[in-house]
């Protein structure tokens, strides 16, 4: 045998005045390295597999708005897609998939004359208050809120500057992530 290793097993039963003997013969082949290597390289891609399939099932959309001086609720641009539509007046992203997603808010705003803040509101209810922007006296200036949410089918998402309704401009960026 080349390089392996061989067991023997004997075994004697014995009933009343019989006897008998059991011999069994077993030949160890030892496991090759290559062998080794092309399990963990079969494991390693099913698990690759599935983690493509992951990001193939992540879904990314953006959409740009403006407050265009509507209470300073932000005015979405209508999109084309399965998963996501701006309701008919413009003011709220409806989600048509249920799942996971991560929200990522920038927010534009021209000089203005005080601070201001940023509602962020699901089915109309506050979710998150109080991402205030600074005062900045002549400058433009930007704002990011971020958050992962789990939405239901139909929910509506929306956001509203506070205080400083005027020249406000954002892009949001939605992923879905998950069932």
């Amino acid at each position: 045998m080349d390089g392996g290793l061989q067991l023997e097993f004997s075994v004697k039963i014995k009933v009343h005045q019989s006897a008998c003997t059991a011999k069994f013969v077993f030949n160890l082949a030892p496991v090759s390295r290559i062998h080794a290597l092309e399990t963990k390289l079969q494991e390693v891609e099913g698990e690759l597999a599935a983690a493509r399939a992951c990001l193939q099932k992540a879904r990314v959309v953006f959409l740009e708005g403006s407050t265009a001086n509507v209470d300073g609720r932000l005015q979405w641009k209508p999109t084309e897609r399965n998963d996501f539509e701006v309701t008919d007046d413009g003011s709220a992203i409806r989600f048509l998939v249920a799942g996971w997603y991560v929200i990522s808010l920038v927010m534009f705003l021209a000089p203005q004359p005080a601070g201001a803040y940023i509602e962020f509101l699901i089915n109309g209810e506050d979710f998150d208050s109080g991402e205030i922007i600074p005062f900045n006296g002549d400058r433009d200036v930007s704002a990011c809120i971020g958050s992962s949410i789990r939405f239901d089918k139909d929910d509506k998402l929306s956001f509203i500057a506070v205080d400083y309704q005027r020249s406000v401009g954002a892009g949001i960026t939605i992923t879905k992530i998950g069932d």
